[in-house]
């Protein structure tokens, strides 16, 4: 794969990042997609659940910036 990808962007982790960031935006999405729903049916979560996977957000991007960084 290095030889396909431009040397600047190529790292041997690269299948970690992703795998990591996909968590990332799954966790996001949940956020989002319960806030649309509260705005378009009235639905919500509670805090608790949503403050939960905030926090599991922090947690991966933390993780993803470590791993980015090494």
């Amino acid at each position: 794969m290095p030889q396909k990808m431009y040397l600047f962007w190529y790292s041997a982790s690269l299948p970690i990042l992703f795998y990591v960031s996909a968590i990332a935006a799954g966790c996001a999405m949940v956020i989002f997609e319960s806030h649309l729903s509260f705005r378009a049916f009235g639905h919500k979560l509670k805090d608790d659940v949503l403050a939960d996977v905030g926090r599991i957000l922090l947690v991966v991007l933390v993780m993803y910036l470590l791993i980015k960084i090494y």
